[in-house]
């Protein structure tokens, strides 16, 4: 058995204070992380004319999911759409099962589930050249199990999460008039647990305790909020105009980052949705989380990392210490639990590395 961890090393991250919010001591210092970096080595067979990979925000530690997508003339396909979809074990450097596409249909996002994969699809009708019809599929070898399925929208399953053999998604629908909402899939039954006909959409940043926290947006405004079956635990909202906003959230906070307002940072207490306010500015940044710790990468490709304290916010930078000779690439990153992530560089067009990233 190969071993993914080809060069790891470990990190320490100098801190240099930036500033904090709240009342904190001139002299208080936070503590910097440490981490175990590891590249993974990816080796999937493409064709590498027409094929391009892209990892799915899924990984159990061991696995990632990788959506393939090929050239497509229709314009009608669009986005990020998979002809197939290949699990991959990063320990064994090796690709699993794979699951193809049937004809004129497109993958979006991807789960395990039970003995095989769910995952969200739509199709195109071809002769009057638009998408339609939209499934959630299970399969487990060659057979096909339809879980859910609405109208008309093409990219409708913005969030895929699974906890505690639970799936939670995302979907928006036409069918009988426009609604979005949550469902979630356990013993191969649907419950819807939130839904709207009023907002113009979705997202599910995170389940906990059959919790789920999700994102809503309107024209003007993005409402974060916290929903318990029928019951909204708490709601935040944000009035955006034409601005924008980046969001994540650890086991503790939703971190928010929205341009254009003198108090550049919100921590939103997940628990009682009570927010904390800082006056940090930073510049378009991404966001991910390990741990307690929020790492942050702006468009200048400066990193920082940030915890809440008691009433604060603490942003500090991140300082490479002198033989790491790359930063981490934290502009596309996700969790692969609470002390893990794995970290995602280049773009489309470049060739793309893969890191896991682990707090010590």
């Amino acid at each position: 058995m190969k071993k993914y961890c080809v060069a790891a090393l470990s990190l320490m991250l100098a801190a240099v204070l930036l500033t904090g919010c709240g009342k904190t001591s001139s002299n208080e210092q936070m503590k910097a992380p440490e981490f175990e970096v590891s590249k993974i080595n990816v080796n999937l067979k493409l064709n590498a004319e027409r094929e391009e990979q892209e990892v799915l925000p899924y990984s159990d530690g061991k696995k990632m999911i990788f959506r393939i997508q090929g050239e497509h003339e229709d314009e009608f396909v669009v986005g990020a759409s998979a002809d197939r979809f290949v699990i991959y074990d990063f320990a064994d450097e090796s690709a699993g099962k794979e699951y193809v596409m049937d004809k004129d249909v497109y993958g979006k996002l991807a789960v395990p589930y039970k003995d095989g994969l769910l995952y969200s699809c739509y199709r195109v009708d071809r002769r009057n050249k638009h998408p339609y019809h939209w499934q959630i599929i299970y399969q487990k070898g060659d057979k096909k199990m339809v879980i859910d399925q609405g109208e008309e929208e093409m990219n409708v399953q913005e969030s895929m999460i699974v906890e505690d053999g639970v799936i939670y998604y995302t979907y928006e629908d036409w069918s009988d008039g426009y609604h979005c909402g949550v469902r979630k899939l356990e013993d191969d039954k649907t419950v819807t647990v939130a839904e709207y006909d009023n907002i113009d959409g979705i997202g599910l940043m995170k389940v906990e305790n059959g919790i789920c926290y999700i994102s809503m947006w309107g024209d003007k405004s993005v409402e974060y909020s916290a929903i318990d079956g029928k019951k909204v635990l708490w709601e935040k909202t944000f009035d955006v105009n034409d601005g924008n906003i980046r969001s994540n959230a650890n086991d503790e906070y939703l971190l928010c980052w929205q341009n254009g307002s003198e108090e550049n940072l919100t921590a939103i207490n997940l628990k009682n949705g009570e927010a904390i306010d800082c006056d940090i500015q930073l510049k378009d940044p991404s966001m991910t989380t390990i741990g307690d710790y929020f790492l942050i990468e702006d468009e200048n490709k400066n990193q920082y990392y940030a915890v809440v304290e008691g009433d604060q916010i603490k942003v500090e930078k991140l300082e490479m210490p002198e033989e790491q000779q790359y930063k981490l690439p934290l502009s596309y990153s996700f969790s692969t639990g609470k002390n893990s992530a794995i970290l995602v560089s280049g773009n489309w067009d470049e060739k793309r590395e893969y890191y896991i990233l682990k707090l010590k």
